[in-house]
């Protein structure tokens, strides 16, 4: 909002001088009284482009005006960013904001700090001109306030209005099972801007199931919707009624990798009532291939084990049928030698 002018001083031309008048275009002035040579003209307008030209006065008048400065532009650090928007995640919040004025000077980077309720270190994160970013590493259930700050070559804004946002794992603790075998307790961790919903129990099994598998305590559905889910990695667990995991294997159907056909694979693991799993939008285990948009069949699968005091068929390794190829060579070429001597004989 000011400028400080400077300049040589004029010759006197036989009267000593008395004082300079600076003059600013489009606007801005200030005076300096000799021997000064030096003055601040304000107030100028952040952005604006300016040049100025002195005059001399002494008892026989005003000098001509002396030749223009180059341009300088005025600046000042930029406004503090608006409307600030937080939304929550499994240990995650997304930040948003509008840019503010940058005062004279382009911004050049933002950055967002989080403070926990309560008190504790500060978490955030650093832009160099996006006007978002995702703030991780938050605990689940404690409410942080966040605000953003912009900065330029001149300086940092001060802190923008603060927005609140609690970091939750989606948790539904009683989703019924199939046939009145109780309830399970499911926990979805999503990004933010990723909703899970539409949780459910039920007994219809994709086809291709293992040869004589059971779903003894049905099929899991779940879907997630949202900007946040665009190849976002999902964390399921999800707790049964206690020992009713007892010989069951964690299976999902499912692309077992990127772009793969769907089929049912071994996928997630076991601890004591609980499996837990992963599953990726457009990856590993979704079966909607639109992207921000996840479906999920899973389950816990009894596989059909052998019949008692059945022995399994033995098999032979690819060097076992090579010997046992040489030997049956051997045996006839033996079989043909023994033909011919009888005929000779």
């Amino acid at each position: 909002g000011s400028a400080v002018l400077s300049w040589t001083a004029a010759i006197n031309n036989g009267s000593p001088i008395t004082g300079y008048t600076v003059t600013g275009a489009p606007g801005g002035s200030c005076t300096a009284v000799a021997p000064a040579t030096t003055c601040t003209t304000g107030p100028l307008t952040n952005g604006t482009a300016y040049t100025f030209t002195v005059t001399a006065g002494n008892a026989g008048g005003t000098s001509p005006a002396s030749l223009a400065s180059a341009p300088i532009t005025p600046a000042g650090p930029p406004l503090a960013p608006t409307g600030v928007t937080a939304t929550p995640g499994n240990a995650a919040a997304a930040v948003s904001w509008s840019a503010p004025a940058n005062n004279g000077s382009a911004i050049t980077g933002y950055t967002v700090t989080g403070i926990p309720a309560g008190g504790g270190a500060s978490v955030g994160c650093l832009t160099t001109g996006a006007l978002a970013c995702t703030v991780s590493g938050l605990t689940n259930g404690t409410a942080y306030a966040f605000t953003v700050t912009a900065t330029n070559a001149v300086g940092t804004s001060g802190a923008s209005a603060s927005a609140s946002a609690t970091p939750f794992v989606l948790s539904q603790p009683a989703v019924p099972l199939p046939g009145g075998a109780g309830t399970a307790a499911v926990q979805i961790g999503a990004p933010p801007g990723c909703t899970a919903g539409s949780m459910l129990f039920n007994t219809t099994i994709p086809p291709g199931a293992p040869a004589g598998a059971t779903f003894p305590l049905g099929v899991f559905r779940f879907t997630a919707t949202g900007a946040g889910c665009a190849n976002a990695t999902l964390s399921v667990q999800i707790t049964y009624p206690a020992g009713s995991l007892s010989g069951l294997q964690p299976y999902k159907y499912g692309p077992p990798s990127t772009g793969a056909a769907p089929l049912w694979f071994a996928h997630g693991s076991l601890a004591a009532d609980s499996v837990t799993y992963a599953v990726t939008d457009n990856g590993v285990g979704d079966n909607d291939t639109t992207l921000a948009e996840i479906a999920d069949p899973f389950a816990p699968v009894l596989l059909a084990a052998a019949p008692a005091g059945v022995a399994s068929i033995p098999t032979l390794s690819e060097w076992g049928v090579m010997l046992l190829s040489l030997l049956v060579g051997a045996l006839g070429l033996g079989r043909v030698g023994r033909r011919r001597r009888s005929a000779v004989a």
